[in-house]
């Protein structure tokens, strides 16, 4: 079954890479069966947590805004930006202690494409200690 797993998402990510929203793009260039085993071995809730973000769908202001559910869209953290999946991963000014501390980012700040390079278990602990992704997933 793991391997039937594996040759379905290869087959998929070769047919739709060309029409994926420049949001996933930015995080998840390249097809990895490394990635997909490590997710298949995920909770559930890693997963919605994960895919969320990386998809560019996460309980975030600007996507909030967008769907009507939210009058604004500026960082609950920094107040300074919209506070998009993309600012929280890799620029969010009130998170660079954190992403230091996580990713070794030296001025606290990170290239979207450098998430590839650290486990998505890595990129799941960095956003479960984070005060707004704990409230909008029930993470405790």
């Amino acid at each position: 079954i793991f391997d039937w797993l594996i040759d379905k998402s290869s087959r998929y990510w070769e047919i739709k890479s060309q029409s994926l929203s420049s949001h996933v793009q930015l995080f998840i260039p390249q097809r990895s069966v490394k990635r997909t085993k490590e997710l298949l071995r995920m909770s559930v809730t890693q997963v919605r947590v994960l895919v969320a973000f990386l998809t560019g769908h996460a309980r975030v202001l600007k996507h909030l805004k967008y769907m009507k559910l939210s009058s604004t869209d500026v960082c609950r953290i920094c107040g300074w930006e919209e506070e998009t999946a993309e600012h929280i991963l890799c620029y969010c000014g009130g998170l660079e202690v954190r992403r230091r501390r996580y990713f070794g980012s030296l001025d606290g700040k990170m290239n979207p494409t450098e998430l590839f390079g650290y486990t998505l278990h890595n990129i799941y602990d960095f956003l479960k200690g984070i005060e707004i992704v704990k409230e909008e997933y029930n993470l405790g």
